[in-house]
């Protein structure tokens, strides 16, 4: 009798296959060599295979991080420049950035995403954190904010920092008026919602 074997079956072999790899290597004691076996099994277990390329040269150089990598990236470097802007303001600008963009007395801080509804991108974020050592800032922070904040919050934000960050110098901090802008961006989808309330 004949068992078909679905893509997925495969793909559960070839990361069991990649796990007892790892194993041998650590036992034979090949630790010193091209690939962190502890990342690898990490990888395999938390879905995070796309980060292999970003701590192993020559593995797979010619692909992208899937999307919701990419987006993790890109919305966790704009918070780490928005978080470091803010630091460098003076009291004054600080003032009326938390006045203007914030509820009063806060300051701006990456909170996350939702474990729930935008478990990929946590998951993303945690491994870049934890294990490869990307964005320290945020390390040892809750990042799971309990409430979707992808399409309402962090890519409205986006739209508005892209082109505002393309205008600055590398390493050039963000103003306190880029810091509102970008800080009250907002959905369409809660202008409209707003519009109609």
């Amino acid at each position: 009798m004949e068992v078909e074997q679905t893509d997925l079956d495969m793909e559960k072999l070839m990361k069991l296959g990649l796990l007892m790899q790892a194993d041998l290597y650590e036992k034979l004691g090949l630790e010193n060599g091209v690939l962190d076996t502890g990342l690898l099994k990490t990888a395999i277990a938390s879905g995070n295979l796309w980060a292999l390329r970003h701590s192993v040269r020559g593995f797979c150089c010619d692909e992208k991080d899937p999307e919701v990598a990419q987006q993790t990236r890109e919305i966790m470097g704009m918070w780490q420049h928005i978080e470091n802007s803010y630091k460098r303001l003076s009291q004054e600008d600080q003032a009326r950035v938390s006045a203007e963009a914030l509820r009063l007395g806060r300051k701006p801080e990456f909170a996350g995403f939702a474990g729930n509804d935008e478990a990929e991108h946590l998951s993303v974020a945690l491994f870049l954190i934890n294990e490869l050592g990307f964005y320290g800032d945020f390390k040892g922070r809750d990042l799971n904010c309990h409430c979707p904040s992808v399409a309402m919050k962090h890519l409205p934000m986006l739209i508005a920092y892209r082109p505002i960050c393309r205008s600055l110098a590398l390493g050039e901090p963000l103003s306190a008026d880029q810091l509102v802008e970008v800080l009250t961006a907002k959905s369409p989808f809660a202008v409209k919602h707003e519009q109609t309330a």
